[in-house]
């Protein structure tokens, strides 16, 4: 396996196996000589580069950020509370807890 020094990944809930043996739900992450291993904490965010999306650690499973679009359409236009709503979703973009 080629791995650049840093990368982390996910191991999966049951299951891990050969290098990964034993490791299941743990994070390893390639130091440059070896593996490192990490246990997520309760309320830890991860990022998957893949697919761009965001994870929590709640009650010892990853779960995914819910996906939630700017607001558009309707039957009245009301900018200011668009507005509002935009920072909102930006700020809760920006600490992980929706994704896009």
């Amino acid at each position: 396996m080629l791995t650049e020094k840093g990368s982390a990944f996910l191991l999966k809930v049951d299951g891990a196996s050969g290098i990964w043996s034993g490791r299941s739900v743990q994070i390893a992450i390639w130091v440059g000589a070896d593996w490192r291993y990490a246990r997520p904490t309760e309320g830890m965010r991860a990022r998957l580069r893949a697919s761009e999306s965001d994870l929590v650690h709640i009650s010892g499973n990853w779960i995914s950020a819910p996906a939630i679009a700017d607001p558009t359409g309707g039957p009245t236009v009301d900018a200011e509370a668009r507005i509002a709503i935009k920072r909102l979703l930006h700020h809760f973009w920006s600490l992980g807890h929706v994704t896009r």
